[in-house]
C-alpha cells in the first residue's frame, strides 16, 4: 500500500521481480544527489552517491545496486552512454534519468528501445520522485 504525498510505504517496492532496497544516484550536482539520497531514504529505499562517470563506473555494484538514477551531462562524460555499461552489469537493472534537457530527450534511442528506462526532469519535487517510483514498480 502506498499512501501519496506522505512518504510512507508498507509493501516492497518489487521491479522485474526484485525487490528494490538500494539506488545509485549518479550526479555531479553534489546537493541534488543529498536531496534525492534522503527522500529515497523516506521511502525505504537506501542510496549510495557518485558524482562522476569515472566514478560510476567504478562503484557500480550489481550485487548490490538495484536502481539507478543517471544524469546525463557530466564533467567526464555523457550518462546516456553508461546505459549499456549498467545493462550488461545488471539484467533488468531500472535506471531513471534526470535531467533539466528534457527537450532534447526524445533524440534518443534509449528511451524508445528500452521499457526499463525512464525520465525524471529536474527540477524536481519529493512528489514526482514518489510518482516515478510508483510508475516504474507497477
Amino acid at each position: 500500500m502506498v499512501q501519496k504525498n506522505k512518504a510512507i510505504w508498507i509493501e516492497p517496492f518489487i521491479i522485474n521481480n526484485m525487490e528494490i532496497k538500494s539506488a545509485l544516484v549518479a550526479d555531479d550536482e553534489k546537493d541534488l544527489c543529498m536531496l534525492l539520497k534522503i527522500q529515497l531514504k523516506r521511502i525505504g529505499i537506501q542510496a549510495s552517491i557518485v558524482n562522476s562517470i569515472g566514478e560510476l563506473q567504478a562503484q557500480f555494484d550489481p550485487k548490490e545496486h538495484d536502481l539507478v538514477f543517471l544524469d546525463i551531462n557530466f564533467p567526464d562524460g555523457n550518462g546516456i552512454d553508461m546505459i549499456p555499461f549498467l545493462k550488461r552489469q545488471k539484467k533488468g537493472l531500472v535506471i531513471i534519468v534526470i535531467s533539466a534537457y528534457n527537450s532534447s530527450i526524445e533524440h534518443y534511442d534509449v528511451f524508445r528501445d528500452n521499457s526499463s528506462v525512464y525520465f525524471l526532469a529536474k527540477p524536481f519535487s519529493h512528489d514526482d520522485v514518489s510518482e516515478i517510483i510508483e510508475k516504474v514498480v507497477s
